[in-house]
């Protein structure tokens, strides 16, 4: 069983915690309770837990703050996050300081669940529970990939008589920081996150979706405008996250088969970046005005 500590001011909402998922069928066991920042560690400390589900906002002590002392401390305890959407801010501090995951707050037992299965597979590893076979971890085929992104394309395409652009992004530290890959996908969730609520705002359907660890943006509109609007999503990203995304826009194809070659194209921009930049760039591919399909494909 993986032993579990909850950590929240509020005791309704760690009630509420307890009861919202069947915790022993996942194949975990609580093990206590904490209100505060200073009470976490202590019992962090004597409990040995080995996930800690961590509010951000705590009293005496913040969740950034107890996140930072078990780094320094070494204490080998995975963390998930609990944030309201307000905290995104903070949510940067925690990624520095390696965090597993991250919930929205108020809970639910869908989310709570595929983040506690997520963590699961990681603790068990840890943990050596999971026997090693030497085979390499499963993953979706190439063409499967780029099939699902067309399809989503062509969703869109469906919708609107507007041209359509594919941007590719890519978090410019992502692959630098000696960060664990429990910390690149909250990374990537986040910024999956902040661009849905961003496309709320738009006149023109946007989609957003990732590709091992880069966003991939559809969008629907004319040249103009996507060439305002995704540097104005970068600094709505680097606002609401602090993340330094950067981008390169290519041609969306006319079918599936053409998908990988217009994701090298957009790599192929993005590659122009300057990787010293603090700032966000954005690469538009050559020829890309000629990009004009107004009619849905078929």
């Amino acid at each position: 069983m993986i032993r579990t500590l909850i950590v929240d001011d509020e005791y309704l909402i760690r009630y509420s915690i307890r009861h919202l998922v069947d915790w022993n069928a996942l194949g975990y066991e609580i093990i206590g309770e904490a209100e505060n920042g200073p009470d976490a560690l202590t019992q962090i400390r004597s409990l040995h837990p080995d996930l800690v589900l961590l509010d951000i906002n705590l009293p005496l002590m913040d969740g950034i703050e107890v996140c930072r002392q078990l780094k320094e401390l070494h204490i080998p305890t995975e963390v998930l996050i609990l944030t309201g959407y307000d905290d995104f801010k903070y949510i940067q501090s925690c990624l520095r300081l390696g965090v597993l995951n991250y919930v929205v707050k108020p809970l639910e037992e869908k989310e709570l669940t595929e983040a506690l299965l997520k963590a699961k597979q990681t603790i068990s590893i840890k943990k050596n529970l999971l026997p090693y076979s030497g085979a390499a971890p499963m993953s979706p085929k190439t063409d499967e990939t780029l099939q699902s992104l067309y399809e989503n394309i062509n969703q869109l395409l469906s919708r609107s008589s507007r041209p359509l652009y594919l941007s590719l992004g890519e978090i410019d530290y992502l692959n630098r920081e000696a960060s664990s890959s429990g910390a690149q996908s909250v990374r990537i969730r986040s910024a999956l996150d902040a661009v849905e609520r961003f496309s709320r705002s738009q006149t023109f359907p946007l989609l957003c979706s990732k590709k091992n660890n880069q966003l991939v943006l559809c969008l629907a509109a004319e040249l103009e405008a996507v060439r305002q609007t995704i540097p104005a999503l970068q600094k709505y990203l680097q606002a609401q996250l602090g993340l330094s995304v950067s981008f390169g826009l290519s041609a969306v194809p006319l079918s599936a088969g053409q998908m990988g070659k217009c994701l090298e194209i957009a790599q192929e921009a993005l590659s122009k970046k300057f990787h010293g930049e603090t700032m966000p760039f954005f690469a538009v591919s050559e020829g890309i005005a000629q990009n004009t399909w107004p009619q849905p494909i078929r």
